[in-house]
């Protein structure tokens, strides 16, 4: 019997799957962080009926809101007193430009809240919710990448 030269090359080229697996891991990172901050977001904003407070969401890139409406509690807690509930809704869906949480509310009256006008005192809930926060959050991106690629 005579030795015979024997190769074998296999390629498999798992480049869409990589990218793809990566792809989710991001999406994961960035709707823990966008759940996180929507919640510090709706804790440090002031209540009266509750509309601003119940109206804050997060959406992925791409992607339409967490939630698709919202409701004012129906309550005054400055006047004690029983008001005609008021709701909205969301629609649409976020850009798509870039990988990326977005953290907010569409009730017309939240820049007055966040940054005061002439005759009110800023009383900011979203820029908070997201600088104070910005170790935890790199933390759960850290989280959910960890073990990606092994």
């Amino acid at each position: 019997m005579s030795e015979e030269n024997f190769s074998l090359r296999i390629e498999v080229d798992n480049t869409d799957k990589v990218l793809g697996e990566l792809d989710e891991a991001i999406d994961r990172a960035l709707e823990a962080v966008g759940m996180a901050a929507s919640d510090y977001a709706a804790a440090n904003c002031p209540v009266d009926t509750g509309l601003l407070r119940n109206s804050i969401t997060y959406a992925l890139h791409g992607k339409e809101a967490a939630m698709s409406s919202y409701e004012s509690n129906g309550t005054s807690k400055r006047t004690g007193k029983t008001v005609k509930k008021k709701t909205g809704s969301y629609s649409g869906t976020a850009p798509d430009d870039e990988k990326a949480v977005y953290v907010g509310t569409n009730v017309e009256y939240a820049g007055y809240v966040e940054y005061g006008d002439s005759g009110g005192t800023p009383r900011p809930f979203l820029k908070p919710a997201i600088m104070d926060h910005k170790d935890e959050y790199k933390r759960l991106v850290e989280d959910a990448l960890k073990g990606f690629g092994n």
